[in-house]
């Protein structure tokens, strides 16, 4: 009886070993592209928004009025609603308590290029 062996073949070091995914990398580099510019853009147009949400709702927590002048497209404002819209509109107007309301909240309004008036009351007129 006769023991045959085999020879294992040597890996070519040429070949890459153990890749899952076998993308070319000219288009790892296209998707890689499109991941920053979709991200750069969000950044662009989504801080101004979330800064803007952030002053509405700061003076309206604090007891403030906002007036605003409505801003977008009049087709998007009747198909999504008002609320959503208000992102877009510009605050021309605040008027706040002093009791209510402190420096630190007054951070969110400053980039907020059209504003126009912003009234602070103090305390002893609040009643008035």
């Amino acid at each position: 009886m006769s023991l045959s062996t085999r020879s294992i073949p040597e890996p070519d070091p040429l070949e890459p070993v153990g890749r899952s995914c076998k993308l070319p990398r000219p288009l790892w580099l296209f998707l890689a592209t499109l991941a920053l510019v979709v991200v750069s853009l969000g950044l662009i147009f989504g801080w101004p928004m979330f800064r803007q949400r952030s002053a509405i709702n700061a003076v309206e927590n604090a007891g403030g009025v906002l007036e605003t002048r409505r801003d977008g497209p009049e087709w998007l404002r009747g198909w999504i609603g008002n609320d959503p819209m208000r992102v877009f509109d510009e605050i021309r107007s605040v008027e706040v308590n002093g009791a209510n309301y402190g420096d630190a909240d007054l951070s969110w309004l400053r980039g907020q290029p059209r504003l126009v008036n912003l009234l602070t009351l103090p305390d002893s007129m609040s009643g008035l």
